[in-house]
């Protein structure tokens, strides 16, 4: 028991996977390239993962904040055998 490591759950409040996936339309929840692909999250353990809805303040910006929210709506009906 000595030797044992300790195992703590990882919880992320901060990824940038909806920006990436709409500048990135043609590719999907799991492109290693984002860098936060949800295999990889899977892969380093993430426990409870926070999705960033970001945009900078300027005019439209609110509609681009609706579109990442519709990507995330997406994620969730396509990969939900990766969430939960």
């Amino acid at each position: 028991m000595k030797n044992q490591k300790k195992s703590f759950p990882i919880i992320d409040f901060h990824c940038d996977l909806l920006s990436y996936l709409r500048e990135n339309e043609s590719v999907n929840a799991n492109d290693p390239n984002s860098n936060c692909s949800l295999s990889q999250l899977k892969k380093g353990k993430i426990f409870i993962e926070t999705f960033t809805i970001f945009t900078p303040t300027r005019k439209g910006s609110s509609i681009e904040a609706l579109k990442q929210i519709n990507v995330l709506k997406t994620i969730l009906k396509r990969w939900s055998n990766h969430i939960l």
